[in-house]
């Protein structure tokens, strides 16, 4: 791997982590550099601008959003966030919309690119056996969940081990699933 490539991946890893746990606007382009230990030019050069470079960061490379449908849906978001059940791991998808999606500059982006790459697909994919707002609620119930747990760090959640905290996704991300209007 070149020596540019390896500047350029340190940095982007750095700012999605940093961009994601303490928020677009808490976050300058010199932080990303003292951090990463490079000129800030060389941002400038890979990624353009601070914004550029954030939206950088929401370009999901996974397509795990494509493999959901009405059948695995469960088993899917369980085994995401089993994945970042560790207390300790603050850049996930959850922290970065807690921390972007009302930030003045870029919530709209951070809006936008949820109910486009993320809402808009899963409900075309489960719409056969679920509405919108059972997708809405299993949102709302595991952004909880997750903040509760990890931000809050709250000891009814904290002190769980692996198979109950999955018990208690199964159950919640079940009942928003269940749940009639």
């Amino acid at each position: 791997m070149k020596k540019s490539d390896i500047s350029k991946t340190l940095i982007f890893i750095e700012a999605k982590k940093l961009f994601w746990t303490k928020g677009y606007s808490n976050v300058s382009l010199r932080d990303i550099s003292k951090t990463v230990k490079l000129d800030i030019a060389l941002i400038s050069r890979y990624f353009g601008n601070k914004k550029k470079l954030f939206e950088e960061t929401l370009v999901d490379k996974s397509e795990w959003v494509n493999q959901i449908n009405s059948s695995n849906i469960i088993d899917i978001f369980v085994e995401s966030f089993m994945e970042s059940k560790n207390l300790n791991d603050e850049v996930t998808y959850v922290k970065m919309l807690c921390m972007n999606a009302s930030d003045p500059k870029v919530g709209q982006i951070v809006q936008k690119h949820h109910d486009a790459m993320m809402r808009k697909p899963i409900i075309h994919q489960i719409k056969n056996k679920f509405k919108p707002i059972n997708f809405d609620l299993l949102g709302a119930i595991l952004i909880g969940v997750s903040i509760t747990r990890k931000t809050l760090k709250n000891p009814s959640l904290t002190k769980l081990n692996n198979q109950e905290y999955e018990n208690i996704l199964r159950y919640l991300i079940t009942a928003a699933l269940k749940y009639k209007i």
